[in-house]
């Protein structure tokens, strides 16, 4: 048996929902980079407050999301404008991940011949 929800469903009308549509309003660049750094900083503070186990973890997974994939087979092709809020999602978290422990040894990236 289903209980009955607290809150009433909301009435479905189109003209209610125009009447909602909010124009966003223009950003300016500097704003939104100043946000940006804000919540970088933000989040960094956050995830220095952890112990360090956990914040060994935390850099790790943010660094696979950091890596994106576009699903071509030759490294060397140009990205796809598609892929260009991916490639400023993954810049901004590698960013974060030097923020919080710089100088954090990189794992040495191999060479084909050495496979």
């Amino acid at each position: 048996m289903q209980l009955p929800s607290p809150f009433p469903a909301p009435p479905f009308h189109p003209s209610r929902f125009a009447r909602e549509i909010v124009v966003p309003e223009v950003i300016p660049n500097s704003d939104i980079e100043g946000r940006l750094i804000a919540l970088r900083e933000v989040v960094s503070l956050l995830l220095r407050q952890l112990p360090t186990e956990q914040l060994e973890q935390a850099i790790d997974a943010l660094e696979a999301l950091s890596v994106v994939s576009d699903g071509q087979e030759d490294p060397g092709a140009v990205a796809s404008s598609a892929f260009a809020i991916e490639g400023a999602r993954a810049k901004e978290l590698r960013i974060i991940c030097q923020e919080l422990v710089p100088e954090r040894p990189r794992p040495a990236r191999r060479n084909l011949t050495e496979m």
